[in-house]
């Protein structure tokens, strides 16, 4: 029976260790299923044991049970609580690996909760002194082998990470999503404007002049448009992230993404904003854009009439 939100009362915080210990320690899946209490106990026990197990082998079966819930009619908002209860276990305490990320990447269908699985987990995971983008490169691989459920979703997770590095190993990828899958990407947005992120949208749109594109062309104009209507800070950030994040201090995270003011920042991208307006054919999008960025296309010169 799936369970419903309202009712839910994980079962780690009426019965603490004892069911944490029958989680991790209970080889037997069928012992185990008879210790969860619902639905939403049970994914998120089998996730929490696969995190801290980091077992292969436990994959296929995840999968399959994370889907079954999913078709079953475990709703948005409650998967979306597991996600909050596993997240919360993966940054507070040492036994859980970041691959407690990894059935949410590849199994959720939710834009929402794919992509915030996927920012959590290139955040996190132990990378390679090397190699600080391996996780990412990892999730690129994924992407293009079509693994995740909601591969647009997963796109748009990294493109809104906001970092150059990341945005240059996204770049061959973007014309491998079909236009529902770039929608799901454009609208994966945080609230956090990056340099990186609208220059990648910049140049998807200057690729698509005139190549008969409208859609495609729509959706990403309205993903520029919408993460600047949704903007928390007026700051652009022109740096780079940290990976994983807790390798530096907040202040040299802040100091690494060097933001500047909105205004400033518009001012560097205006010629390209009002190029794709001029070029941009009919029905237009582009004017919406440039107001919401607070620009508008210059007027026509008036016609000269000779009498």
């Amino acid at each position: 029976m799936v369970a419903k939100l309202a009712a839910w009362e994980p079962q780690f915080r009426t019965e603490g260790t004892p069911w944490l210990k029958m989680v991790l320690d209970t080889d037997e899946a069928k012992r185990r299923l008879s210790g969860y209490a619902c639905a939403a106990d049970h994914l998120l026990g089998e996730i929490l044991r696969y995190g801290a197990l980091s077992d292969a082998g436990m994959i296929r079966d995840l999968q399959g049970l994370y889907r079954t819930f999913v078709e079953g009619g475990m709703s948005v908002a409650l998967r979306r609580e597991i996600y909050r209860h596993v997240a919360g276990f993966q940054q507070q305490s040492d036994f859980l690996s970041a691959n407690a990320y990894l059935p949410f990447i590849t199994c959720e269908p939710e834009r929402s909760i794919c992509s915030t699985a996927v920012i959590d987990f290139v955040s996190t995971v132990a990378s390679p002194s090397d190699d600080p983008l391996s996780a990412v490169r990892d999730i690129v691989k994924m992407i293009a082998a079509r693994f995740p459920c909601n591969p647009g979703a997963a796109f748009g997770g990294l493109l809104y990470l906001g970092d150059p590095r990341v945005c240059r190993l996204l770049w061959p990828l973007k014309d491998e999503l079909d236009d529902d899958e770039a929608n799901e990407a454009s609208l994966c947005f945080t609230g956090i404007l990056s340099a990186a992120t609208i220059e990648f949208q910049l140049g998807w749109l200057e690729g698509m002049e005139g190549d008969g594109q409208d859609r495609r062309f729509g959706v990403v104009a309205s993903g520029l448009a919408l993460q600047r209507r949704i903007m928390k800070v007026p700051f652009v950030m022109t740096g780079q992230r940290p990976f994983p994040v807790a390798s530096v201090s907040p202040e040299e995270q802040m100091r690494m993404q060097r933001p500047v003011p909105i205004d400033e920042y518009t001012v560097s991208i205006a010629p390209r904003l009002l190029a794709l307006e001029r070029t941009e054919p009919e029905p237009k999008v582009m004017p919406e854009v440039l107001a919401i960025w607070g620009l508008a296309p210059p007027l026509a010169a008036p016609i000269r009439h000779q009498f």
